[in-house]
């Protein structure tokens, strides 16, 4: 038991001289057992990711156009053409980091994202 908790149920009294309601004291001893045993957390709860999911970096669409100098409407067009992998958070477009340098730096072409073979 947490020593505050204790300190209360033992004594049953406040601080300040006054005795516990039952309830107060259900409440210190629930308290008490989640802090020892967490509940596990089941189904999806704000903030988690998909378990399938890696770790991705993103951008926003406008910290790609000042990567890849130009406008965030040109970059949203790359993300919903497929060019960039990418998803919409609220209004907002996030674009993987990976695919964004992959872009960038030549290494994906369209053929690459299309799914046809490169040319040789």
């Amino acid at each position: 038991m947490f020593a505050a908790t204790a300190l209360y149920l033992s004594a049953r009294t406040r601080t300040s001289g006054g005795a516990l309601t039952p309830e107060a004291r259900a409440l210190l001893r629930a308290l008490d057992a989640g802090a020892q045993s967490p509940a596990r957390l089941t189904g999806s709860t704000g903030g988690t990711t998909d378990p399938d999911s890696r770790n991705v970096v993103t951008v926003t669409a406008r910290q790609a156009a000042q990567l890849l100098a130009c406008s965030p409407g040109f970059v949203r067009r790359l993300a919903r053409s497929g060019l960039l992998e990418g998803h919409k958070a609220g209004p907002v477009w996030l674009i993987d980091r990976a695919s964004l340098d992959a872009y960038r730096f030549g290494e994906q072409t369209h053929d690459d994202i299309a799914g046809a073979a490169p040319a040789a």
